[in-house]
């Protein structure tokens, strides 16, 4: 028999997940195990690729174990110390039962009984203390995986050892972190994962280590270990980027045309488009264009403060991945023509992704609208945020508008595109309430006016009737 509380079962929700398990088929088998001994209570959670465990607490009278299915968690979850009596029936069979607000909760769990081995990956001989920054690394670049395909593992992540690299790519684009302080040199495969995502598990004392089969992160109560993979390849990621004796054009990127560039490119027209193409321009300016799938004038962003040097080039790239580059430090970015990937390299980052087709480059046009970035005024850094590493999509959403309310008060001077925007938002927004009540005020006095003819009929009849006449 285990005891739990429900506040604990909650503190061990955001690892103990399908998704940071790696659990992708509804069919496999997920299970949480809780084991209860000398060294305390402990939950763990295991799948091909991550195995995750939590020290409950510390103190147990009993040896003891119990399985769970892994979407029982959601139901025992809560934010009180009820406690969760788990009491296994059989190999097959579980029994949890607690109260709920005073009532009594009883529910019985079926296992299957063709899954494998519920212990805990063999834990290192040593750890190491290494910073957190790994964990960011592993989670950024978690981002850029792909799908697995038949030539290469596009669903891992490479750690280099020796060079202190974490890097991985989805075909379309590649990230390298480096800078990372690994305690072995070899170079190791590991399945992607949002474990490194997850909040709440990451501490000031992490440290890794590894065994031959598992790379182990340690943490305060938590311990994530990551199956190395084998027979898988992985792309030769240092014979993507081109040499840089191949640059045929330098942009150099402004920070703050960086910025302007990043929170701008999603709202130039054809975001919806298959790709979301832009068109990059190093022609006399630097410029980046974008047309509607509807035709219509194309939109322009002048970076009035960045520069090129080398040929002048024309070519169609991903907006996102273009976002990508100038909200993480990009102030140089290489071109080496209109066929090869484009890269920029900021402080312990390299970053590079492949072009689209030059049928997508849209030109230059005497009607385009034009917004020079010298109207964009830079938000505090505290206020920056990075967005997420783009993804391949076939189609995307388009956000929902939500209404704009004018305000009572006058309002500030615009400065920026989305300002500039809100601004034309606002003042159609009140012109609508005034021609409303406009509307309304025309309506009452031709209204007022109708009556104020019938009032001055009537007198006018009664004139012609003389009754003063009659009177005398």
């Amino acid at each position: 028999m285990i005891c739990i509380t429900r506040r604990q079962i909650r503190s061990l929700r955001p690892l103990f997940r399908r998704t940071a398990l790696g659990i992708t088929s509804r069919s496999q088998v997920s299970l949480v195990v809780f084991s209860a001994d000398e060294r305390g209570l402990r939950a763990h959670g295991l799948s091909p690729h991550v195995a995750v465990e939590c020290v409950v607490h510390t103190e147990s009278k009993a040896s003891a174990q119990a399985v769970i299915p892994l979407e029982a968690l959601a139901d025992l979850e809560g934010r009180d110390d009820t406690v969760v009596v788990i009491e296994p029936e059989n190999g097959r069979a579980v029994t949890v039962s607690w109260t709920d607000q005073g009532i009594p909760v009883t529910r019985s769990f079926n296992l299957r009984t063709e899954r494998t081995s519920t212990e805990f990956p063999e834990l290192p001989a040593q750890f190491t203390p290494c910073s957190s920054e790994i964990i960011e690394a592993l989670a950024e670049v978690n981002e850029i995986t792909g799908d697995d395909s038949p030539r290469y593992a596009l669903d891992s992540i490479e750690i280099r050892g020796a060079t202190g690299e974490v890097a991985a790519t989805d075909g379309h684009q590649l990230l390298i972190r480096s800078g990372l302080r690994w305690p072995w040199a070899e170079t190791l495969l590991i399945h992607r994962s949002s474990v490194f995502a997850a909040k709440g598990w990451l501490g000031s004392d992490l440290s890794v280590g590894r065994t031959e089969k598992h790379i182990v992160f340690h943490s305060g109560p938590w311990t994530i270990a990551m199956a190395i993979r084998t027979n898988v390849r992985f792309p030769k990621f240092d014979e993507v980027i081109p040499a840089t004796g191949k640059v045929t054009a330098r942009l150099a990127l402004d920070e703050t045309d960086a910025q302007f560039l990043a929170h701008s490119l999603e709202r130039l027209p054809g975001s919806e488009c298959f790709n979301s193409p832009v068109t990059l321009d190093l022609n006399g300016k630097v410029r980046v264009r974008a047309a509607g799938d509807r035709g219509g004038s194309p939109t322009e962003l002048i970076l009035c403060r960045s520069s090129y040097t080398g040929t002048p080039t024309q070519l169609c790239t991903n907006r996102n991945f273009l976002a990508f580059a100038a909200s993480h430090g990009a102030r140089e970015i290489r071109v080496h023509g209109p066929n090869a990937p484009l890269a920029m390299s900021a402080e312990n980052m390299i970053y590079a992704w492949q072009p689209l087709s030059e049928s997508g480059v849209v030109a230059p046009a005497d009607d385009a609208i034009s917004i020079d970035s010298a109207s964009f005024c830079p938000a505090p850094p505290v206020a920056l945020t990075r967005p997420p590493a783009p993804r391949i999509i076939t189609m995307k959403q388009q956000k929902p508008q939500t209404a704009i309310t004018p305000r009572s008060t006058e309002p500030p001077v615009a400065s920026g595109i989305s300002a500039l925007i809100a601004e034309a938002e606002a003042i159609h927004a009140t012109l609508a309430i005034a021609r409303t009540r406009s509307s309304r005020l025309v309506a009452a006095l031709r209204k007022h006016r109708k009556q104020n003819r019938l009032v001055q009929e009537t007198l006018r009849s009664l004139h012609q009737l003389k009754l003063h006449d009659v009177a005398g």
